[in-house]
């Protein structure tokens, strides 16, 4: 259930705030000899797939995933800051950092889309201009070789890597608005507009095509936080759902065209884990989560044949929920992943640092995501220091190796919990 406020602070030289997108971004065109068409993008200088590794995979018998030989739930950590560092040396250390911890999985963003290349502030991968075919950022410091780096020192450090392919949350960093600007229409129209479908398969397949190799691919996440907004006559805080059809729809294609340029890795879709009525939505609590908002319907995500796992987020402060309804929904998306059939992990999740007991919260939903066998979490999100930048909000934990510390309880301590648990 993260809004805007997760990205509230951008890996920037300065923090950049995350703002709701009232309009999409004017599409301007700059020349730089940086940019290249996607057909013309040189290869990458790492060659993925030469070190030993496998593929991460459902393990069908238990709802879990096979990670490195190995059927296990596993314990992980949003990073998507990762793909927008600057310095190679600070992708080693923070991947280091993730090995010491115990932790096998990390959540990075794949994408990185800009309209106008010549106000860009951060990193970016695609510039997309009105009417015109995309081009691909090549710099070697801000473009796709930052991202080629990440996948060459995953694999290096036998990290999974869940990349994500866009972003769906309202925010400056909301890809689906460039898309949608590019082509002189809005974010709602995103999923079923020609143009804009042609110019997201195609970078798809780009990333697809070029990572496929790698072990260190845990799986191809079709968009952070998927969202159809509704229109006021679909209102979703009232008993009527926003159509969910539509990006069950949007899903079931892209996955399919995924598995047909690479059948090996996993796909999931990224969305928020939202439940579509008719549900028996717990006394006193919000409906909100249970009225499809945003057209997320979890369970009909679930199901789609192409689609190998389900994700959640939870942010109880953000939705008006109490921190204990957390474990309630929790335990609501894990009786859905038994009933379907598939592996559901809590992809993100998180308290404010300023809540004097987030310790205690966060510890009480990691023994619960242990205690109802779903496949897997990752903490939103890891905080460390970097070169020239800061990439932390409200919710980060900082990278701590001192007794006690907040990293130490609810990572380290968590990894070995999860461990201890599969022995």
């Amino acid at each position: 259930m993260r809004c805007a406020k997760f990205l509230s602070h951008i890996i920037l030289a300065s923090i950049l705030h995350l703002q709701h997108v009232q309009g999409s971004p004017a599409p301007q065109t700059t020349g730089t000899s940086s940019l290249v068409a996607i057909s013309a993008a040189p290869q990458p200088t790492y060659t993925y797939g030469s070190l030993p590794g496998s593929f991460a995979s459902v393990d069908k018998a238990t709802n879990l995933f096979s990670i490195n030989g190995s059927v296990q739930p596993f314990a992980g950590i949003n990073a998507w800051w990762l793909s927008y560092t600057k310095n190679n040396s600070d992708i080693d250390r923070v991947l280091g950092d993730v090995v010491k911890s115990g932790l096998s999985v990390v959540r990075v963003w794949g994408f990185g889309d800009v309209n106008d290349s010549a106000s860009a502030t951060q990193n970016y991968f695609q510039v997309l201009q009105r009417d015109q075919a995309p081009f691909l950022s090549v710099d070697s410091q801000t473009g796709i070789p930052v991202l080629d780096y990440v996948i060459s020192s995953a694999e290096k450090q036998n990290v999974k890597i869940i990349l994500a392919l866009s972003n769906g949350a309202n925010g400056s960093m909301d890809s689906l608005t460039f898309y949608a600007a590019a082509h002189s229409t809005d974010k709602k129209s995103f999923f079923t507009n020609p143009a804009t479908q042609k110019d997201y398969m195609a970078y798809v397949s780009f990333i697809v095509n070029r990572y496929k190799a790698s072990p260190a691919i845990f799986s191809w996440e079709i968009c952070n936080e998927p969202q159809y907004d509704c229109d006021s006559a679909e209102n979703c805080d009232s008993d009527k759902c926003c159509d969910t059809s539509i990006i069950t729809k949007w899903a079931t294609t892209v996955s399919q065209h995924i598995k047909s340029l690479d059948p090996a890795h996993m796909v999931s879709l990224g969305d928020e884990g939202w439940i579509a009525q008719p549900y028996n939505v717990p006394a006193g609590v919000n409906t909100y989560p249970y009225n499809g908002p945003k057209g997320i319907n979890f369970t009909a995500n679930l199901e789609i044949p192409s689609i190998d796992f389900g994700t959640v987020h939870m942010y109880t402060d953000l939705g008006g929920e109490t921190y204990d309804w957390g474990n309630t929904y929790i335990h609501e998306h894990a009786e859905i992943a038994k009933s379907v059939g598939k592996p559901v992990i809590l992809e993100e999740y998180g308290v404010e640092y300023k809540v004097s007991n987030r310790t205690a919260i966060l510890q009480g939903w990691q023994e619960t995501v242990i205690e109802e066998k779903l496949a897997g979490d990752l903490l939103w999100q890891m905080g460390e220091m970097l070169t020239g930048t800061n990439p932390v909000d409200d919710y980060r934990v900082n990278f701590d190796e001192d007794a006690g510390s907040e990293w130490e309880v609810l990572v380290v301590g968590h990894a070995q919990n999860v461990t201890r648990k599969r022995a």
